[in-house]
């Protein structure tokens, strides 16, 4: 099922629409964990996940690791259309070096330009041993493939959260606008996001090589300095918290529920 969806994801590497059936191929398969299956962990049977909630021994841990493995990556994650591209652009501006290629043009959708990896979507088939090249720096990973990430390092996840009404609306507009024409039930897919955050969310909670900051996209927009602060008190690497909050643009922010 893997291999199905980065075939989907490299067929086109522009299409919203691949990145959608890709979402509905992976809903049953194993992403909470290395041996937690979908069945074992679900919304019903476990509490909420969250990112702030971490016990002594796994600051422990991370501390130990912090010293085996070395400087974390950076990394940038959340649904499609959540507006992970906005973050690496602050984190850009904030002064933090980003592991990105020239792959995908900025277009209407995303005028800023999308910040995005081609090897990031093939973690699947390699052992992400590039990943080192990525210390100290940003890269943007899709949220359900996050547990791709090797053990080999440290990461410090941002994770963008945004209003699951919002990213619908988003996607929509903007596979509308390139013509895609798609039969995904619209609930199916809220369904499908849904688990897949709560999964993702699970995971950035239990594995010890992760650290996360959840991050609100409204809140961003009507706090840019306030969210950079936070941002950059995370990341821990100097950032211009100004020059972060100045590259918001709440122009961009065109499909709302409020």
């Amino acid at each position: 099922m893997v291999n199905t969806m980065t075939r989907l994801a490299a067929s086109r590497r522009d299409s919203g629409l691949n990145v959608l059936r890709a979402f509905v191929i992976l809903s049953p398969v194993i992403v909470a964990g290395d041996s937690i299956t979908h069945r074992q962990v679900t919304k019903s049977t476990m509490p909420l996940p969250s990112c702030d909630r971490i016990g002594p021994m796994k600051r422990l841990i991370r501390r130990l690791r912090r010293l085996l493995h070395g400087t974390p990556v950076i990394v940038v994650s959340g649904l499609p259309r959540s507006g992970t591209s906005m973050l690496m652009q602050m984190l850009a501006a904030g002064g933090l070096a980003l592991l990105t290629d020239a792959g995908r043009a900025a277009d209407e959708d995303n005028p800023q330009g999308y910040f995005e990896l081609e090897r990031v979507r093939h973690l699947p088939h390699d052992d992400g041993h590039w990943l080192r090249d990525a210390r100290g720096k940003a890269v943007k990973v899709v949220s359900t493939l996050l547990r791709e990430l090797p053990d080999s390092n440290n990461y410090k996840v941002i994770l963008m959260r945004r209003d699951l009404c919002e990213v619908l609306a988003s996607q929509a507009r903007m596979l509308t606008r390139r013509g895609e024409v798609h039969d995904i039930d619209q609930a199916r897919m809220r369904r499908l996001f849904e688990d897949d955050l709560w999964r993702a969310t699970y995971l950035l909670e239990h594995a010890a090589r992760f650290d996360c900051l959840e991050i609100d996209y409204a809140q961003v927009i009507e706090d840019p300095k306030g969210q950079a602060g936070r941002i950059a008190d995370f990341v821990a690497a100097g950032l211009d918290v100004d020059n972060m909050a100045g590259v918001v643009d709440s122009a961009l922010y065109r499909c709302r529920t409020g």
